[in-house]
């Protein structure tokens, strides 16, 4: 388990659960109130869609090598402490370093 600025993070292999399917993962971070933080836009932007509330979902676009990826969760995070809550939140990091934050509720399918 990881943990910066009062958020907690840990990745699914932490968990033992690798390889499971985009919709166990959802479901998982449902049940326990996590928010999820992937490269996988198009599948997670597509499941959250069916929520009608979720904890929030970080996207870092697009997938970049480790390092990069590191810089770039490292701004997300700096964005989601800023906000009051990340309930229904859409929080993309793109790779220049630019956030959009945006609700997406379940009306919201792109």
């Amino acid at each position: 388990m990881a943990q910066a600025r009062g958020l907690v993070a840990m990745h699914v292999a932490w968990l033992n659960l690798e390889g499971i399917n985009d919709w166990a993962v959802a479901a998982l971070a449902a049940e326990r109130s996590y928010v999820v933080v992937t490269n996988n836009r198009r599948d997670f932007l597509r499941l959250y869609a069916e929520f009608d509330v979720h904890n929030g979902l970080i996207i870092i676009m697009p997938i970049v090598p480790r390092n990069e990826q590191k810089r770039l969760f490292s701004i997300a995070l700096d964005v989601a402490e800023r906000e009051d809550s990340l309930v229904n939140l859409l929080i993309e990091v793109h790779a220049d370093g630019s956030v959009d934050v945006r609700n997406w509720p379940k009306t919201q399918l792109e």
